[in-house]
């Protein structure tokens, strides 16, 4: 209601108090998706955020789930990239055998959704790439892929901006083409 991501004891008059050094939002799409989970399950009052436990608890298990989802973005470039499931398994488990990635999963919202979000911006342009001649399903499906990778990341990680910026200026080259359209610009010597 005030404009400040705060609880009311971090505040001198209006304004945020000298003491506090962290007013500003991390991960701001991602606080939201968590907030508007708590909002569906009654836990978050409008326009604040909850303080209890479970507010909390729901929160970890939003991470957390961002963190699963992780890695079966990595299980699915797995599968594309070696040819079966088996070995999208092997990718995941692999993923999940580091201990920093379930670690980071049970609480982390600096790291988790941007390393996600770039796991779904890789896998769309992987999906992308299949074929030569995409169906609008296949199309729908990898470019929800981009999008949703880039929503999850908003606000985290400015380092990720030029790998996302090149990765959908690649989709957008990658949809040019197959649309048929300027391919004397877009052949690979005149890229060169």
């Amino acid at each position: 209601q005030h404009g400040w991501y705060l609880l009311d004891d971090d505040f001198d008059g209006g304004e945020p108090g000298s003491w506090v050094t962290d007013q500003y939002v991390y991960g701001p799409v991602f606080t939201q998706l968590m907030h508007a989970v708590n909002r569906v399950v009654g836990l978050d009052p409008p326009g604040a955020l909850g303080t209890t436990v479970e507010a909390y608890a729901t929160r970890h298990l939003v991470v957390g789930l961002c963190g699963l989802l992780g890695a079966f973005a990595t299980a699915a470039i797995g599968r594309r990239l070696l040819g079966s499931w088996a070995w999208g398994l092997v990718a995941a488990a692999t993923l999940m055998a580091i201990p920093m990635w379930p670690g980071l999963s049970m609480f982390d919202i600096k790291d988790v959704p941007p390393a996600a979000g770039y796991t779904f911006v890789t896998l769309g342009l992987i999906e992308l790439l299949r074929g030569r001649e995409p169906t609008r399903r296949q199309a729908l499906w990898s470019l929800g892929l981009l999008v949703g990778g880039l929503v999850l990341s908003i606000g985290t990680r400015p380092g990720l901006w030029p790998g996302l910026a090149a990765s959908f200026g690649l989709a957008g080259l990658i949809a040019l083409r197959r649309s048929g359209r300027p391919r004397r610009l877009l052949h690979p010597l005149a890229l060169m």
